[in-house]
């Protein structure tokens, strides 16, 4: 497994997080 195929692996599965995050932040205050 190549660097840059593992850095789009990690994108894929922090960008739905981090875009759930502010949803979270929001929730919880």
């Amino acid at each position: 497994m190549t660097a840059q195929r593992r850095l789009r692996l990690m994108k894929q599965i922090l960008h739905p997080a981090l875009e759930a995050l502010p949803l979270v932040w929001h929730l919880q205050s």
